[in-house]
């Protein structure tokens, strides 16, 4: 028997989290919603199942979804965003603060809510204490930047993210599109390189953003 007589009873939150992790990883939100959003009530102290249930909602929300006009005017917060940013507040919590904070940032950047994207992020206390983290953050916050029309600031975002995690696609060729667009031509062309000589060692976790504990 796994459920205990009691809510967050250890031993069953850890096999509800490991099995959230592997629901997460199907994306697949319409079968797995109902089962993390009971296991986040079974162990409420439960910050990564908290994390969970923001991370299945935010699933949900893009399925579908039509790319965002350039040039389209913010959108007010739907409430489907607010059902995920209120999940993601409920994750801001140690242990999962900053990974909820840049998801929050990344569906105001969606729906073209920079400065929201950029003070959600920036809201952060002290640093990520995993490189995946701190590589999504930076990686994050360089295109809100760029978005702001902060191009040296994204510039700096986009190292920063190279630093966390040296060989990621995304940020490599983040950085490389930024580049060409000031003219930096001959670094822009290192990276394209670099980019193109990249193998199956190279892993990005923005690949597996969607996925989140999966």
């Amino acid at each position: 028997r796994v459920s205990a007589a009691n809510s967050d009873d250890a031993f069953e939150c850890a096999w509800l989290r490991t099995a959230v992790a592997g629901l997460e990883g199907l994306f697949n939100p319409g079968t797995s919603s109902a089962f993390v959003e009971r296991a986040a009530t079974r162990c409420p102290a439960d910050a990564r199942l908290r994390l969970a249930v923001a991370v299945v909602r935010d699933q949900q929300l893009a399925i579908g979804a039509s790319p965002r006009d350039p040039g389209a005017p913010p959108a007010p917060v739907s409430d489907g965003e607010r059902r995920i940013l209120d999940a993601y507040t409920a994750a801001f919590l140690p242990g999962t603060e900053h990974e909820a904070r840049v998801r929050a940032a990344w569906v105001h950047f969606r729906a073209g809510r920079f400065t929201d994207a950029l003070a959600t992020i920036d809201a952060a206390r002290g640093e990520p204490p995993d490189a995946p983290v701190r590589y999504l953050r930076d990686l994050v916050r360089g295109q809100i930047l760029r978005s702001l029309g902060r191009p040296d600031d994204a510039a700096a975002a986009f190292r920063a993210a190279l630093e966390a995690w040296p060989r990621a696609q995304s940020a490599r060729a983040a950085l490389m599109t930024l580049l060409v667009s000031r003219g930096q031509l001959e670094d822009a062309a290192a990276l394209s390189e670099s980019i193109q000589t990249s193998d199956s060692a190279d892993l990005d976790p923005w690949w597996v953003y969607w996925l989140g504990d999966g």
